[in-house]
């Protein structure tokens, strides 16, 4: 294949390449724009500078729960009481492991 060929071969699918690119990029800018005509939206809503944070977090004793919205059925629950969580001992301590240097 001579280097001419080869050169007027890449220029084509280079051509192709940027035309594909190119409508993609219409296609997102369509999508975007209708959302932002019908309301629709992936960003939050900010908050109003009337609402004070700080009043907010003691009403709710300190405790910030997920917006009810995003996602109804995902819970986490506490680990139970029974069950104890088990704790390292650093080295040099009782229990640890004296052969361990700090550094």
């Amino acid at each position: 294949m001579s280097i001419r060929r080869l050169r007027n071969t890449l220029r084509g699918a280079a051509l192709i390449l940027a035309i594909v690119l190119g409508l993609l990029a219409i296609e997102t800018i369509s999508i975007e724009a209708s959302q932002v005509q019908t309301g629709q939206s992936s960003k939050e809503p900010s908050p109003n500078s009337s609402d004070n944070l700080s009043q907010k977090l003691n009403e709710s004793k300190g405790v910030i729960s997920p917006p009810t919205q995003v996602d109804p059925k995902m819970r986490v629950k506490p680990p139970s009481e029974e069950g104890s969580m088990r704790v390292v001992p650093p080295p040099g301590s009782p229990g640890g492991n004296p052969n361990v240097q700090p550094k």
